[in-house]
């Protein structure tokens, strides 16, 4: 019975990716080049999340928002050089698709920076993007153009994870959907100073994550966490939706695979203690 359960909504979610992707595809067509159908049924898949709003609103949504960003153009002036830890390197400002992108000097500036990369993969094969939040000075680099440097960096592990997939589906042969098209975001608050960032670049990341990459992002820890860092995260909470408030992971330390690891493991073993004391309580 529960086989069949499982393989009748294996079955509806199919038929729902294909017809999104149908109705999606002849006002957006690049929608075959950016969203597999594993990911798309993870957006169609969200609990309490009606086929209309992912459709119109996570979907298309993020597709007109890449048009207005001119996203491709964007990424198209820019190589990722991860020999040199992942910092970016201009190479065209010339005419992409039809666009123009002319990157300032503070762009360029920032991407050699290494602020924000690429930083390897997780036990669970997940993209991780770290963060060394005390080398991107938002006031000096603007708003802008610190938004469009993690564009950057999060459309490069994009373009990695569907490589790393393409390579496991032919030594696997089908479609395999084993390697998670989801991230997780290490910020490193060590060194950090006391001046907060422009309200405009904690907004404008809160759009971003929510509204540019719906669904992306799996988790986000940041630490170490002091007094001010609290506050800004009391000032930004009301910018995001329940969804994303869940996954954010407030530390003590900075965050990175050890930290995270042990972390997790806390977690476990706190959840079982809890499931032992509701047994005994019975």
């Amino acid at each position: 019975m529960v086989e069949e359960v499982e393989k009748r909504d294996t079955t509806t979610t199919a038929t729902a990716v294909d017809t999104l992707r149908l109705s999606v595809r002849r006002s957006h067509p690049e929608i075959d080049r950016l969203y597999s159908d594993a990911y798309i049924g993870a957006v169609l898949s969200v609990p309490n999340r009606t086929y209309e709003y992912a459709r119109d609103e996570k979907i298309i949504g993020a597709l007109e928002w890449r048009r207005s960003f001119d996203v491709d153009a964007l990424v198209g002036a820019f190589r990722c050089d991860e020999g040199a830890g992942g910092v970016f390197r201009l190479v065209d400002s010339g005419p992409k698709n039809g666009s123009f992108f002319d990157p300032s000097q503070s762009l360029v500036d920032i991407c050699l920076s290494g602020a924000f990369s690429l930083a390897g993969f997780d036990n669970e094969g997940r993209a991780v993007l770290r963060s060394k939040a005390a080398l991107l000075d938002w006031w000096k680099t603007g708003v802008e153009d610190g938004i469009r440097y993690h564009v950057l960096v999060i459309e490069h592990a994009l373009r990695v994870i569907s490589e790393n997939r393409n390579k496991d589906n032919d030594t696997r042969g089908g479609d395999n959907e084993s390697i998670p098209e989801s991230m997780v975001l290490y910020v490193d608050t060590s060194d950090l100073g006391y001046i907060p960032p422009p309200l405009g670049a904690l907004t404008g990341m809160a759009k971003l994550l929510q509204r540019a990459y719906p669904d992306r992002i799996h988790r986000i820890h940041v630490g170490p966490v002091n007094a001010v860092l609290m506050k800004l995260y009391e000032f930004i909470s009301p910018y995001l939706r329940p969804r994303s408030r869940e996954k954010i992971s407030l530390m003590e330390c900075a965050p990175n695979k050890e930290t995270i690891g042990a972390l997790e493991s806390q977690n476990i073993q706190d959840e079982g203690t809890e499931e032992v004391s509701a047994t005994l309580a019975k």
